[in-house]
């Protein structure tokens, strides 16, 4: 079977007078059909070899067109019966009978569905609305059906969920008591139930626009976000401090292409396993695909140079701004799973898995600092391979024991991925959703895939280990963590704040009168010549309502400046964490407090236009 999609702003169509000798008995009313708003037309040619399995090829085309849908968010279907897209027709008795069947698994899923009358001469109009996927051509093979369902079999009983103890306990996730560890049952539920949908809007989505930081961009595919100068400012410094532990640790930063051809046999097995993922594009007559992560480039990258066994580990390090993966639309909601996101991405060749596995130890501890520097709490998360498990898990211990915490493990009884063991660490959101931030992987397949190499001691050519880890997951989501992490403060009536070294004002400085606001403004140069961003709001609001507002943009310190102050060089600091507390300091106090508290030494200022209120635009 083909089929030809094409996501239409509306459609019409017109039955000829005359009709084939194939063509099925309609009503009247069933010549002429028009739709004026959206529906995805999928003209469908049942062919010869769909006359083998007429049920597998009506569920296969069902799935496949029902994904479509679900992936660009439309519920009206029209089945075009369409002979020109083979010249191997099935007979007219089972494509009927296919297209009724397909009709109704399709209306059985809650689709509209509109169906075509076979084998009568028509005319019809249709308009392209041309996004990434308003046109596609997929092809069914009843023969994959069978193997289909097997796999699916397997998937059923291929993992166990459990909690490892910090006693070395492994416990049955049913029988495990979470008293203390209610988080971690969050977690657990929502990874043993695999739904990934999202039924109620996230608190963040409201704070993320309130604080002015990022928004919701309508002209766009939905997933991907427009970033104010705040938001903009926290990514960066992320970047920043991501990028530096990269450099200590060692690892060569690369940039590999954001697109490529689909006529590689590796990126031809990854579409055709993930394909309603993958977002494809048409360039004159070729079709790219755009990366979701950085490793399709950087094995590229690898397996075409010479390496040593006296280079390893050897570590590379990208930025992958953007990575782009078409989720379904029922689970793209605000910045907690995105269509277009960044990814700090470490890929570190190892001698073996034993090499693998002290590096590992290594960016282990990365992703704990990073996450206490996040200042967010986060439950632990092990996928292992039972071989690897039965080895390694007084190591696997010996880990979660650096967090203190136990940590629901997923046991698979055979390696089905390319790796023997992967971790995250995972935050828990306000509505009980689980979402991944730093993760490592232990790779032991793409090597071989891409035909990676190095040179060992006695000279023969051996396939590396790779360390898959990206030390804070997609960037996009942490200042989702932050934001959600906000919300229950503010549920449980604590003070929302954002970790002081990413807080895109730290301080703010307030005169009472326009007279002091030349003073304000030396005190604003001299914080920032100490590397601290500060801002003065110089607008003509009352004194009362500028607090206010500081408090509404969660300013970790607001400056009060009056007649006293300026006489007496000593600062009155409205102190956030502390809900209100006021300070008394002379200014260099005041630095030394604030260098001693801000213990990350990545900084950015504020752009110019955004320390001064009276000039900064307004975004929302």
């Amino acid at each position: 079977m083909k089929i030809l999609s094409i996501h239409s702003d509306g459609f019409s169509f017109n039955t000829r007078e005359k009709a084939t000798a194939l063509a099925e008995d309609i009503k009247e009313e069933e010549k002429v059909m028009k739709i004026d708003n959206k529906v995805l037309v999928a003209f469908t040619t049942i062919e010869k070899k769909d006359e083998s399995n007429v049920k597998a090829a009506g569920i296969m085309a069902s799935d496949a067109i029902g994904q479509l849908a679900k992936d660009i968010g439309e519920k009206k279907i029209i089945l075009y019966p369409y002979a020109h897209l083979s010249t191997s027709l099935a007979d007219s008795k089972t494509a009927i009978k296919i297209l009724h069947d397909l009709e109704n698994l399709l209306k059985k899923e809650g689709f509209d569905v509109y169906r075509i009358p076979f084998g009568w001469y028509k005319s019809f109009k249709i308009n392209n609305i041309g996004h990434s996927r308003a046109e596609s051509l997929r092809s069914i093979n009843v023969d994959e059906y069978v193997e289909k369902r097997k796999e699916k079999v397997v998937k059923v009983e291929k993992s166990t969920f459990h909690v490892l103890d910090l006693s070395g306990n492994l416990v049955p996730h049913k029988k495990f008591n979470y008293k203390g560890y209610e988080d971690l049952q969050r977690f657990m539920n929502y990874e043993v139930s695999g739904s990934r949908e999202v039924t109620v809007q996230p608190p963040h989505t409201k704070l993320m626009k309130k604080l002015e930081l990022v928004d919701y961009e309508s002209r766009a595919d939905p997933g991907h976000m427009r970033w104010y100068p705040r938001g903009e400012l926290i990514r960066n410094i992320l970047i920043e401090y991501l990028s530096k532990k990269m450099q200590d640790l060692g690892a060569m930063q690369v940039e590999t292409p954001v697109m490529f051809t689909t006529k590689h046999p590796i990126i031809q097995q990854h579409l055709k396993k993930w394909a309603e993922r993958q977002y494809l594009v048409k360039s004159g007559d070729k079709t790219l695909f755009l990366r979701f992560a950085s490793d399709f480039g950087l094995f590229f990258m690898l397996s075409d140079l010479n390496i040593s066994y006296r280079n390893l580990p050897m570590r590379m390090y990208e930025l992958t701004k953007y990575s782009f993966r078409h989720e379904q639309s029922g689970e793209v909601v605000g910045l907690r799973r995105l269509r277009a996101f960044t990814m700090p991405d470490l890929h570190t060749l190892c001698k073996n898995v034993e090499q693998a596995v002290k590096e590992f130890e290594r960016q282990y501890q990365i992703c704990i600092n990073f996450m206490n520097d996040l200042e967010v709490d986060y439950e632990v998360g092990f996928r292992v391979v039972k071989e690897f498990w039965d080895v390694h898990k007084d190591w696997i211990l010996s880990l979660i024991k650096k967090v203190n915490k136990p940590a629901l493990v997923e046991l698979f009884p055979k390696r089905d991925a390319y790796w023997i063991m992967k971790f995250e660490f995972n935050f828990v959101d306000f509505t009980e959703k689980a979402a991944a931030l730093p993760t490592i992987q232990i790779d032991v397949d793409m090597a071989r895939q891409y035909g990676i190499q190095y040179t060992n001691e006695n000279g023969d050519k051996v396939h590396p280990t790779i360390l898959h880890c990206s030390p804070s997951g997609a960037l996009e989501r942490v200042v989702y963590a932050i934001l959600e992490k906000a919300a229950k403060n503010i549920e449980a009536e604590d003070v929302p704040m954002f970790p002081l070294w990413l807080s895109p004002t730290q301080v703010r400085v307030i005169p009472v009168k326009d007279e002091f606001i030349k003073y304000s403004e030396q005190i604003v140069k001299k914080l920032e010549k100490n590397q601290i961003r500060a801002d003065l709001d110089d607008r003509s609001d009352s004194v009362g309502k500028k607090i206010r507002n500081a408090g509404q943009e969660w300013i970790p310190y607001i400056i009060v400046i009056g007649e006293k102050e300026v006489k007496s060089n000593k600062l009155a600091i409205r102190v956030r964490k502390e809900r209100g507390k006021i300070l008394e300091l002379t200014v260099n106090k005041f630095i030394d407090l604030l260098k001693k508290e801000i213990t990350i030494e990545t900084f950015l200022p504020l752009p110019e236009p955004l320390r001064n209120l009276k000039n900064s635009p307004i975004f929302i």
